[in-house]
């Protein structure tokens, strides 16, 4: 602890929301070692995500599925590791793989949650509280053991000035014809997680013809079936970006939401994470756990007679998210977009 200058690499999670959840730490990080250089491993999907990030020097890209597959690519991997002089990786992804990489590149200290399978590997071991605590008390408690502080745990994101410019762009057709831009997010990376599309479009068409809403559907390629069976059911006009956004073009365009209404996804911490009033509708998975975070981000979800969380991405009967009703989510949606103007006064 006492070298001020340090070359520091933070091992990251693999989704978005995760990722968000993480920002806490890599500020603190910064704040403690001012003149230290930071460098953040990730997947490929979030390279952008992390290059964005004004704290963050370097990003590392390590993808297990495709680049470094093989051994002579992890091998080559560590070699370049090696080569950068980390002194301390903060290993917040519990990977084997990625913490064996970074001993056999010769990084001194190492810090991480304590497992049978590494706690040979890592220098500083710490015990993982698990689903105990919040997933962002959790990846702060990792520096936190370290003697380094969190003072401020609220999640931010950051979005450069050409990625405004790409939203700009892909919302002209868009801004200043209605009195509010609602984002939503109507699919996510399991079934089970997904409220139905019909009470989405059922929402979003109230909120057209109510207050008087533009509404912008966002997602990737993947999420084209979702996408494609609420607008079908709408009755008023979507404005669908699609596939159409980058990550941090993403970003922007949420910057611009008066509200964003989503399942349980990375683009609501995302949201959050920008002060976007944000309603979020959790089913199968806890959100007291993995929920998004923030002073404008209201979370509905129901109780029901079989075991929550369940984590399951399959569920004949699902009905966490059928108890949600459309009344309920178009209530809060109101509820958060009469808090605009409230929350502008004191802010």
């Amino acid at each position: 602890m006492e070298k001020e200058s340090r070359n520091i690499l933070v091992v990251s999670v693999n989704w978005l929301g995760d990722a968000v959840m993480l920002t806490p730490g890599l500020k603190a990080v910064k704040e403690r070692f001012p003149a230290s250089r930071l460098s953040v491993m990730c997947v490929t999907r979030l390279e952008e995500f992390f290059s964005g990030n004004p704290y963050v020097d370097e990003v590392l890209v390590f993808d297990e599925k495709t680049h470094h597959a093989g051994i002579k690519a992890k091998i080559e991997y560590s070699r370049n590791l090696r080569a950068r002089n980390f002194d301390i990786v903060f290993c917040v992804q519990r990977s084997l793989t990625r913490l064996l990489l970074c001993a056999l590149a010769g990084i001194p200290e190492r810090v991480g949650y304590s497992r049978r399978k590494t706690a040979l590997l890592l220098t500083h071991r710490v015990s993982d509280p698990g689903d105990r605590i919040h997933r962002q008390d959790r990846y702060c408690l990792l520096f936190e053991h370290y003697g380094i502080p969190v003072r401020e745990k609220m999640n931010f994101v950051s979005v450069p000035e050409f990625a405004r410019s790409e939203s700009n762009a892909l919302l002209s057709g868009v801004l200043g014809r209605a009195d509010h831009l609602v984002g939503v997010q109507p699919s996510a990376n399991w079934d089970a997680k997904r409220w139905p599309p019909q009470r989405f479009a059922a929402v979003c068409d109230k909120l057209i013809r109510e207050k008087n809403c533009a509404v912008v559907c966002i997602g990737t390629e993947g999420d084209r079936s979702v996408v494609e069976q609420m607008s079908a059911l709408m009755e008023e006009p979507l404005y669908n970006l699609l596939g159409k956004t980058t990550l941090l073009s993403l970003c922007a365009v949420l910057e611009h939401c008066d509200l964003f209404l989503s399942n349980d996804s990375g683009p609501a911490h995302v949201s959050a994470g920008l002060g976007i009033p944000t309603v979020v509708l959790f089913g199968p998975t806890d959100a007291r756990v993995t929920g998004p975070r923030g002073s404008r981000v209201k979370v509905l979800q129901k109780p029901v007679s079989c075991t929550i969380p369940c984590y399951r991405a399959e569920c004949a009967r699902n009905m966490c998210m059928e108890k949600i009703e459309v009344d309920e989510v178009y209530r809060c949606a109101v509820a958060q977009l009469g808090g605009i103007q409230e929350y502008s006064r004191t802010e």
